[in-house]
C-alpha cells in the first residue's frame, strides 16, 4: 500500500452493515427450499415414489433459481454499488458505470445461485439416501437437515458472501481500472491462515491459492485443502480479508 492509498477499512465496515440483510435474504431463500421440499416429500414419499421425488427435485431447482435471483440480485446490486464506490477511492479513480454494475451484479448472482443449488440438492439428495438405506424415515431425515439449514445457513451464507461479493466486486473495479497487482489485505490479529497471506502479492489474472492446493502455514493445525481457485478472500468460514490494489 502507497502512502496515499486509502487503506479497505471501509469496505470491511460495507460488509459488517450488510450482514443481516444477506442473512435475512438467504433466510428467504432457504425457507422456501425446505417448506416446498417438505410438502412434496410427505406427498410423494407417502407412497414410495422416491423417483418423482427425484425428478421434482430437478424442477424445483430449476424454478428456484429464478427465485434466488429475484431476492438476492438487488442485494448485490446495492452493495456492490458502494463497495465498488468505496474501491475506486482507495486508488483515486471513477467507480463503475450503472451498466457495469448491473452486468457484474447479474454474474454474480448466476454463479451464486449455482453453486448455492449445487450444494442444497446435494445434501438433499445424500439425506434422502442415507435414510432409505438404513431404513429410517426419510422426511423425518429431510426435517431434521432443514432445521440445521434454517438455523445455520443464512449466517454462514451472509458471513461468506459480503466478503467474497464485496471483494470480487473490488477486482472488477480495479480490473477496469487498469491495475494488474492485487495484495492480500489481513486486519489485525488474524487467524495463521490469513496472517501468513497478508501481503501477498499476485498478478491480478492470477490465483492467491489454486484449486486443488493444500495451505498449511505455521502455526495452523492443519491444511486447508482448497476445491476451486482462490483469487481474493475469503480464504475460508469467517475469513473477513480484504484484496487491494497493488499500485
Amino acid at each position: 500500500m502507497t502512502l496515499d492509498q486509502r487503506s479497505p477499512e471501509g469496505r470491511r465496515r460495507l460488509a459488517r452493515a450488510y450482514h443481516d440483510l444477506f442473512a435475512e435474504t438467504a433466510g428467504k431463500i432457504v425457507r422456501r427450499e425446505a417448506n416446498e421440499i417438505l410438502q412434496k416429500a410427505k406427498a410423494l414419499l407417502r407412497k414410495r415414489d422416491v423417483p418423482a421425488l427425484s425428478l421434482w427435485l430437478d424442477r424445483f431447482y430449476e424454478e428456484h433459481r429464478d427465485f434466488i435471483h429475484r431476492q438476492m440480485q438487488p442485494v448485490l446490486r446495492s452493495y456492490g454499488e458502494l463497495v465498488v464506490a468505496d474501491a475506486a477511492d482507495e486508488i483515486g479513480v471513477d467507480p463503475l458505470s450503472d451498466e457495469q454494475l448491473d452486468v457484474l451484479a447479474k454474474a454474480y448472482v448466476e454463479d451464486f445461485a449455482a453453486h448455492h443449488i449445487g450444494i442444497s440438492l446435494a445434501q438433499v439428495r445424500s439425506v434422502l439416501q442415507d435414510a432409505i438405506t438404513a431404513g429410517e424415515d426419510p422426511v423425518a431425515a429431510l426435517e431434521a437437515r432443514f432445521g440445521e439449514w434454517e438455523e445455520v445457513r443464512p449466517n454462514e451464507i451472509a458471513d461468506i458472501e459480503t466478503v467474497r461479493s464485496g471483494n470480487s466486486m473490488a477486482v472488477s473495479l480495479f480490473a477496469a481500472a487498469g491495475v494488474t497487482l492485487l495484495r492480500w489485505h489481513a486486519f489485525g490479529k488474524s487467524c495463521p491462515y490469513c496472517s501468513s497471506m497478508d501481503g501477498r502479492v499476485v498478478g491480478i489474472q492470477q490465483t492467491f491459492l489454486g484449486a486443488g492446493s493444500e495451505f498449511q502455514p505455521d502455526g495452523a493445525d492443519r491444511p486447508i485443502a482448497s476445491e476451486f481457485d482462490v483469487r481474493h478472500p475469503p480464504l475460508h468460514s469467517g475469513c473477513d480479508c480484504m484484496v487491494m490494489a497493488e499500485v
